[in-house]
């Protein structure tokens, strides 16, 4: 119950700090310890037993929902130029890269910053509106939940249906984007709640789990970039070209992170040390895309 307190008081010294400030890295931590709440809920609905609580964690649950949308919007547009800035040489120097893909990222780039600027707006006011509100509904759920507050739970029992969820979620048949993205937050979830429980086990299966949503959401920020291109200069512009490249190399990491996963949980094994194919030549574009569509539909 103490880390649901401590969590929310992190989460509140980061929305102060985004409200004075709302850079980049004031942004990412006020979305980092917001999803920090979120899993000790979603902990606390693992435990059987307890008083009744649903209610005013739920009402908490909608604040802190809406507060990481609206910053998910800020933090879009801060990975979009941080992307546009680290491949600018990659984009510029490709064969299929003319002298117009220069035009078009300072085009792209002011789209960009105009859709911060208006994100920005719209969560200082979601700021101010929700954080005298934070507090009093985080007590609410603890009040709730004080009977229990010197219950005894096993890690073993928070920890299991973590994992089996991500098997589930593994095993799947689903296919295609949609899944890969599901994958990816479901991951982001699972690493969180890991986070907050004590033990090597937990920790070892949290930085396993961060691994894999590192390499997802490389690919899913080149994946919206990509969206963002193509309504700006159109898809058939060389600038978008270029990021589909990279977005499908991404998309092959990802996709061998997820077979390093399933060999790990499943069997103890791992393909890391064969996984990591050779970077394509960046004037492989039609091939390269071709390859990853066929990799997402295959898996």
């Amino acid at each position: 119950m103490e880390r649901l307190r401590e969590n929310a008081k992190r989460l509140e010294a980061a929305l102060s700090v985004g409200l004075a400030n709302p850079t980049m890295k004031a942004v990412h931590e006020l979305r980092a310890a917001t999803r920090r709440v979120e899993a000790q809920l979603a902990l606390l609905a693992l435990v059987h037993g307890l008083p009744s609580y649903r209610p005013a964690a739920d009402k908490l649950q909608r604040r802190l929902d809406k507060l990481r949308r609206i910053a998910g919007k800020v933090r879009d547009c801060d990975v979009q130029e941080k992307l546009l800035k680290n491949q600018e040489k990659t984009m510029t120097s490709a064969v299929e890269a003319p002298a117009g893909v220069d035009k078009a990222q300072n085009k792209l780039r002011k789209r960009i910053a105009k859709n911060r600027r208006r994100g920005e707006r719209k969560l200082l006011a979601a700021i101010e509106q929700q954080l005298p509100k934070l507090a009093r509904d985080t007590e609410a759920v603890l009040a709730c939940l004080k009977p229990a507050a010197e219950e005894q739970i096993p890690v073993s029992q928070l920890l299991d249906p973590i994992e089996s969820r991500m098997e589930r979620m593994l095993e799947s048949r689903k296919r295609g984007e949609d899944h890969l993205h599901d994958l990816r937050k479901a991951a982001k979830r699972a690493r969180y709640q890991c986070e907050n429980l004590p033990g090597p086990q937990a920790a070892a299966l949290a930085k396993r789990l961060e691994q894999l949503q590192d390499a997802g959401g490389s690919w899913h920020d080149l994946l919206d970039l990509a969206t963002v291109c193509h309504e700006e200069v159109g898809p058939e512009h060389p600038l978008s070209r270029v990021i589909e490249h990279l977005r499908d190399e991404h998309l092959d990491d990802y996709l061998a992170d997820l077979e390093d996963f399933r060999n790990r949980e499943k069997h103890g094994e791992t393909a890391a040390a064969k996984r990591k194919a050779p970077r394509r030549p960046a004037g492989d574009l039609g091939r390269a895309a071709a390859k990853g569509r066929r990799r997402l539909r295959a898996k």
